[in-house]
């Protein structure tokens, strides 16, 4: 992923707290977000600044795609790179295609009564963005590109986002629809088009650690039902988190 497309992928938009300057620290936000999820699926990096995404789950053989936002934003999908993904994801180079939505808490309410937005304001180097995102992650959610896709089509293009020196359509995606997906997945697939008995949906409160911190957040996974029948999906994360729980 380009550094461009990282910045505006991972809500780097000024306004809202984004700020001029703050570039650097944006790109070390979506590294940290890879590093975060790279162990709890399991998975190994694709090389950098790759159109193909930034994760590669070899048993599954599924490119992966990490978006990370903070819980006051919505999250963010150039059209173009939706397009591109769709047609890797046919069945050669890859079998499947996943984004993973990364969540982090960034309001807490100052002394005065305003809200502060905890990374624009808190962090100030790129050394200290592991730090932040091990204290502050808030939940993760992997879902497969037919059901972003599906929604794309239910809601057209969204909002903008800048690519190089353009402009270009997006989808943006709230988190709600990940906590609808969660507690009524198949009333979310038949309002987009999807036939429910094709994906499987799981729910998880996992447990796992990143940057020294333990960390405890919802995971859940929405990805094709066929996966789970032929090979089962199994994530190291819901491993470690069944493993704590009967230790």
């Amino acid at each position: 992923m380009t550094k461009q497309r990282r910045l505006h992928n991972q809500g780097g938009k000024r306004g809202n707290g984004w700020k001029r300057g703050m570039e650097n620290l944006i790109i070390a936000l979506g590294d940290s977000g890879e590093d975060a999820v790279q162990p709890m699926l399991g998975v190994v990096k694709l090389e950098h600044n790759s159109s193909e995404g930034d994760l590669w789950h070899k048993r599954l053989n599924a490119a992966i795609q990490v978006k990370t936002g903070g819980n006051t934003d919505h999250v963010s999908i150039r059209e173009s790179q939706l397009d591109t993904h769709l047609v890797q994801c046919q069945g050669f180079p890859y079998s499947h295609c996943w984004y993973v939505f990364v969540k982090y808490r960034n309001r807490k309410r100052r002394e005065d009564g305003r809200n502060l937005r905890l990374f624009q304001e808190t962090v100030q180097e790129e050394s200290e963005v592991p730090d932040f995102l091990g204290r502050h992650l808030k939940g993760v959610y992997v879902v497969d590109i037919k059901i972003v896709d599906a929604l794309r089509h239910k809601l057209g293009a969204t909002g903008w986002v800048r690519h190089g020196n353009g402009l270009f359509p997006s989808l943006e995606i709230g988190w709600r629809f990940f906590e609808k997906l969660r507690h009524s997945s198949e009333d979310v697939f038949r309002a987009v088009g999807l036939d429910p008995r094709c994906f499987r949906v799981r729910s998880h409160q996992a447990e796992t650690k990143f940057s020294g911190h333990t960390l405890k957040f919802p995971f859940l996974y929405a990805l094709d039902s066929r996966l789970e029948k032929r090979r089962r999906i199994s994530f190291p994360v819901l491993k470690a988190t069944e493993a704590s729980k009967t230790a």
